[in-house]
């Protein structure tokens, strides 16, 4: 069976969204930047190495394509930190480490 036409559904709703950090590490500020593959709800939280939630960087509404968001770290103590990203029902946690 040819399978290279088909309509085969069971693959939608897996959609690539691309995460990412620059710079890591970073002193006062990195920037996350989002590559989203379909408008979503977006919360983005940065959390201390006990889990602890720090700040809400972001939450509303992200149309599809790139996006960018500063993560200001003034303040922050040396050390690792996650950054949190909440795309529609999607979890994705990115390491951030702060330097001095």
């Amino acid at each position: 069976e040819d399978l290279s036409n088909s309509n085969d559904s069971s693959v939608k709703g897996l959609e690539k969204h691309t995460i990412s950090l620059y710079p890591n590490p970073a002193y006062s500020e990195s920037t996350l930047y989002l590559e989203l593959a379909s408008a979503s709800d977006v919360t983005i939280e940065l959390y201390d190495q006990a889990m602890r939630r720090i700040a809400e960087v972001y939450s509303g509404k992200v149309e599809v394509g790139a996006s960018s968001f500063a993560l200001n770290l003034n303040g922050l103590a040396a050390g690792m930190y996650t950054v949190q990203v909440n795309i529609g029902k999607a979890t994705f946690h990115k390491k951030l480490i702060r330097i001095e």
